[in-house]
């Protein structure tokens, strides 16, 4: 399967647009995050940063705006109280959910 990169901008653009319908102000990095959050629950932030090649202040920020939404929290790591781990809210789990479901309908239609 050939992908097309501007179909998958396309997607992510459609998926930030119905974030606006749902009023959240979501930019496609939050998207992003949001996405690795709901597949890696208790990421490390430092993690998010080196593999994804998005500074530490960056990703502070998304997270922080991701906070003020009640869609993530942040909890000290069991072994290390000087790492913070995100977990998504119910809140954060609901909209990531729906966001996936919207996307895999995307990709289907995509495909034909």
């Amino acid at each position: 399967m050939k992908v097309n990169i501007h179909e998958i901008i396309d997607g992510l653009l459609a998926l930030q647009q119905h974030t606006k319908v749902l009023g959240r102000e979501l930019s496609t990095i939050d998207l992003i995050g949001l996405s690795l959050v709901r597949r890696n629950p208790g990421l490390i932030l430092s993690k998010i940063a080196g593999t994804r090649s998005v500074s530490a202040a960056g990703i502070t920020g998304m997270v922080d705006k991701l906070e003020k939404q009640g869609l993530v929290e942040r909890r000290g790591h069991e072994d290390d109280r000087r790492k913070k781990c995100v977990f998504l809210t119910p809140q954060g789990e609901a909209l990531a959910g729906h966001l996936e479901s919207l996307a895999l309908q995307q990709d289907k239609t995509i495909q034909g």
